[in-house]
């Protein structure tokens, strides 16, 4: 990113002020995230939880294997297919913790 904005004739100063503010976002869905669960049931917590990593995992997985996304196109179910499984494997590691 910096390299790009830097190629784009940015001054230094504006370029670090640009890559701190992506911090504001995340900061701000942090805390409306924690307000809107505070006092919700558990369930409703590790839910979000497991969405948010799934769809994390999908976006690191989909980036990490563009060689194997060139070769055919993704149907449309395959990144709920994606997520369900790691809800699965999540709640089978949870299961044996019992």
């Amino acid at each position: 990113m910096a390299v790009n904005f830097k190629s784009q004739k940015f001054t230094r100063s504006r370029r670090l002020w640009l890559g701190a503010s992506l911090v504001i976002p995340c900061v701000a869905a942090a805390t409306i995230g924690f307000w809107l669960l505070e006092d919700a049931a558990d369930i409703w917590k590790f839910s979000t939880l497991a969405f948010t990593a799934g769809i994390l995992s999908l976006a690191a997985a989909e980036d990490m294997m563009k060689e194997a996304h060139e070769a055919s196109e993704d149907v449309p179910w395959s990144a709920a297919c994606f997520i369900a499984g790691f809800a699965l494997l999540s709640s089978y590691f949870d299961m044996s913790e019992s």
